[in-house]
């Protein structure tokens, strides 16, 4: 395979990201042995702190495209949350459909919460990640999570918040129809649906967790003994 320039930056921001190589590998005498020659071609330097950068403008970039992709369309959002090593994170994933009209599963952001997983918190993330992208609330659909007492709650009180956005913005829409002077037709009568019914996201529960719960409480009492347990994460799938 010829490379240029900024098909070898892909492959090093490849090996970082998708091969999970540590940035360490980049700075070892073999692997520079190894490419030199090819990356002073180039005009592409290894070096540490230079793939850093490399990965940093292309998750830009890919989160750029996404922006676009996602623009003015309606969503489903998934996320999870696990605790690992005292640290405690949340995964957002989006699904939808994207131009080719195909059913498309993205990641867009993994947070380390710094936090405790309360519903207030993590609606708070959530609503600054959507904001990020541009997706207004009243464009997701449905959330998919797993029965957390806490995950509940933060769909509720999400639904509370596009209800009172809702009602006030049908209150902004009585007060300019006041003050609007427009013919009507009594013969002809057009119901604007979204003025009507109020936007609202459905709550679906993760079929794996509840399977995961359900066959770990059969066995928990049982003689069968657990191994090793297996976490799954609504992100991961």
């Amino acid at each position: 395979m010829k490379h240029n320039m900024e098909s070898f930056k892909a492959a090093l921001v490849e090996m970082a990201v998708e091969n999970a190589f540590s940035l360490r590998v980049f700075s070892m005498k073999g692997f520079k042995r190894l490419v030199g020659d090819l990356a002073e071609k180039l005009h592409v330097s290894p070096d540490r702190n230079h793939i850093r950068s490399y990965v940093i403008l292309a998750a830009k970039a890919e989160k750029e495209r996404l922006r676009e992709e996602l623009r003015g369309k309606f969503v489903y959002l998934k996320f999870d949350c696990a605790t690992r090593i005292r640290t405690n994170y949340l995964g957002l994933n989006v699904r939808y459909v994207n131009k080719d009209k195909l059913p498309t599963t993205s990641t867009l952001k993994v947070v380390d919460t710094r936090s405790q997983h309360t519903a207030t918190e993590l609606k708070d993330i959530i609503e600054k990640v959507l904001k990020d992208y541009e997706i207004p609330m009243e464009k997701v659909l449905c959330c998919v999570t797993d029965n957390a007492s806490n995950m509940v709650k933060l769909v509720t009180t999400m639904n509370e918040d596009l209800k009172a956005a809702f009602g006030d913005q049908q209150d902004e829409d009585e007060d300019e129809d006041e003050y609007e002077d427009v013919e009507e037709d009594e013969d002809e009568e057009t119901i604007d649906l979204q003025k009507v019914i109020p936007p609202s996201i459905e709550h679906m529960r993760c079929a794996a967790h509840t399977l995961q719960l359900a066959v770990y409480d059969g066995i928990k009492n049982s003689k069968a003994r657990v191994e090793t347990k297996m976490f799954i994460f609504i992100f991961d799938n």
